[in-house]
């Protein structure tokens, strides 16, 4: 297992959702679990991943198969927008951290 996932005092004491466990910063993972209940899991999910999330779960049926679509294009689809201009954010990709990384 990876040292940053390596479970906190508090995550093996404190019942909490599991999916906190997959954060890999220890830290956020405390902080989660202390202010779980104070904010939606689904919104932070939102400001994370952004359109590659539903706002709401799709409602499960079983025994149903997983519906899937192609984009029909002549094109390749470009990985970079192009209305995207600023010398800082073109072209690059990741979550911004704000605050010093040696302190997540």
């Amino acid at each position: 297992m990876p040292p940053s996932l390596v479970p906190t005092t508090l995550q093996q004491t404190r019942y909490h959702s599991t999916w906190i466990n997959v954060i890999p910063f220890p830290r956020v993972r405390d902080n989660l679990i202390r202010y779980e209940g104070r904010f939606d899991p689904w919104e932070l999910m939102q400001d994370l991943v952004g359109e590659l999330m539903s706002s709401t779960p799709a409602p499960r049926h079983r025994g149903t198969p997983v519906p899937a679509t192609l984009p029909e294009t002549g094109r390749p689809l470009s990985l970079l927008s192009a209305s995207d201009t600023d010398e800082v954010t073109a072209g690059r990709k990741g979550l911004i951290v704000w605050g010093e990384p040696h302190e997540m």
